[in-house]
């Protein structure tokens, strides 16, 4: 499979070592940005929201993810190397709830003028 052309997400699903603790569901860092990213009240402005759902991986970044996951799937990864494709998880996870709040702020928003200010 070439991992170049995959998501983080599909990449993540294919890590194949033990995991102690789940890094998707429980993980507590993604828990606690999760809340941070959701003030009561405080609906994400349309343009930050925009730029939110432009970010990713930079191709240099999704080959090391898929040479990291290879290894993982045939038990060769270094113990640094376990720890730099769970960074990659927990930085993949936080990006996925990040345009996730993007895309409903954008779908919730009023519509807005060029500035960002909403529309009259």
């Amino acid at each position: 499979m070439d991992f170049r052309r995959q998501t983080p997400e599909s990449i993540i699903r294919f890590r194949k070592f033990p995991d102690p603790d789940p890094i998707m569901a429980d993980d507590p860092i993604l828990a606690i940005w999760t809340r941070l990213l959701t003030p009561t009240g405080q609906p994400l402005p349309p343009n930050l929201a925009g730029y939110f759902l432009r970010l990713g991986f930079s191709d240099t970044d999704r080959s090391r993810m898929g040479e990291l996951s290879e290894k993982a799937q045939t038990g060769s990864l270094s113990a640094d190397e376990r720890a730099e494709l769970e960074a990659y998880c927990h930085a993949s996870a936080f990006l996925s709830v990040l345009q996730s709040k993007a895309r409903v702020a954008l779908r919730t928003a009023l519509p807005v003028s060029g500035n960002g200010a909403p529309a009259a």
